[in-house]
């Protein structure tokens, strides 16, 4: 799941889990959902406690630090899981691939600018 972004305005209305039930239903052949979720990061989107909210679970984290952006802030990256039938399987994640950003979304909090091309704009800490 790349993103379940509601509009602030729009936040207590419940759509982001109506999102999400639509999203589940539609996919009935899924086992389970992924996503990422932050924690200490200066955006408000992804934030753990809505995934959380969402029925999403914390399977792995690393510890960041952002080269380009408050680079002196460092924060998490959990990978969220969600299983909605019994014989789901945790999933994982290619570090190397995340520590260089996403590139579909400029709104996403770990968006890559496309002059930085392949290099990585996060570095693992701890």
């Amino acid at each position: 799941m790349n993103c379940i972004w509601v509009l602030r305005k729009a936040k207590g209305h419940n759509f982001g889990r109506m999102l999400l039930s639509k999203m589940v239903e539609s996919e009935r052949w899924a086992d389970s959902f992924a996503t990422i979720a932050l924690e200490d990061h200066w955006s408000p989107w992804f934030k753990k406690w809505q995934m959380e909210k969402l029925g999403f679970k914390p399977v792995k984290c690393i510890k960041v630090r952002h080269k380009i952006r408050h680079v002196n802030e460092p924060f998490r990256i959990y990978l969220m899981w969600m299983p909605v039938k019994q014989n789901a399987v945790s999933p994982n994640w290619d570090e190397e691939a995340l520590l260089k950003g996403a590139d579909f979304c400029m709104a996403h909090p770990l968006y890559r600018p496309e002059r930085m091309g392949t290099e990585k704009i996060m570095e693992k800490i701890e």
